[in-house]
């Protein structure tokens, strides 16, 4: 199994602080470490060795630099312009190839044990298995629907809220979806999005599975969240644990 880490966002309710450090908004220092280097954390109590990271133009060295302590092969995987999730897993396929990969956005923040979700795609092997967790406001992500062990239903910051949850920024994926993300059609802001081309295989008979998470998590993409982000980290480095929030 490989890992991929969707990096090239811009980031635009961050731009502030990313013009502030002239870094991209993965590399955003939290209490003195890179946003990204929260998720690696997480990467490292699994056995997955090879990850690749979608990085925006100009910042791989800034990437190299930053990350090279890490017990990891990276593979830097340049997007030229932001197009959505779909184009960036689009640019892993070389990377990949015939692997199953665990995708992770990397603004996703939180101590939750990645080797869960791997057990369970594992166990099931199914075409992918999602992380969802509740979800308010259906503007943030992609709102995700089940009936019984499958998912029936994913669409990409929906008008109209249609379920409780969304996914989490988490997914274990088998290659297969290499072979229609070229089928996906953009939205009005022109972007492609990965839970459009999990829909396009599930309308099409393909399993999708999902897991709600038994922790908390976050995605930052404002100051006030990584303010609280450091709060958390905070309480957990004094309290050794934070308790959890979610549902199981």
């Amino acid at each position: 199994m490989k890992g991929l880490i969707l990096s090239a966002g811009k980031g635009k309710r961050l731009s502030n602080l990313t013009r502030k450090f002239t870094l991209p908004k993965a590399l955003l220092p939290i209490l003195g470490r890179a946003m990204i280097e929260y998720e690696l954390d997480n990467f490292q109590k699994t056995k997955i060795k090879e990850i690749g990271i979608v990085i925006p133009p100009g910042t791989e060295e800034k990437f190299i630099t930053q990350l090279k302590n890490y017990p990891f092969n990276f593979t830097y995987l340049v997007q030229e312009k932001p197009e959505g999730t779909g184009k960036a897993v689009e640019l892993a396929r070389d990377f990949i190839k015939n692997d199953i990969f665990l995708l992770a956005y990397c603004d996703l923040f939180t101590f939750y044990d990645f080797n869960k979700l791997i057990c369970k795609h594992e166990k099931y092997q199914p075409l992918a298995t999602i992380l969802v967790n509740k979800e308010d406001d259906p503007r943030v992500t992609g709102l995700v629907k089940w009936e019984g062990e499958y998912v029936i239903r994913i669409v990409e910051k929906p008008k109209e809220k249609f379920s409780d949850y969304g996914s989490a920024g988490l997914m274990v994926l088998e290659s297969i979806i290499f072979t229609v993300l070229d089928k996906i059609k953009p939205t009005a802001e022109n972007e492609y999005h990965i839970g459009d081309a999990l829909q396009y295989l599930i309308d099409r008979g393909y399993k999708v599975r999902y897991k709600i998470i038994d922790t908390w998590r976050m995605n930052l993409n404002t100051p006030e969240e990584i303010r609280k982000a450091e709060k958390l980290i905070g309480e957990y480095q004094f309290n050794s644990e934070v308790q959890p929030s979610g549902e199981k």
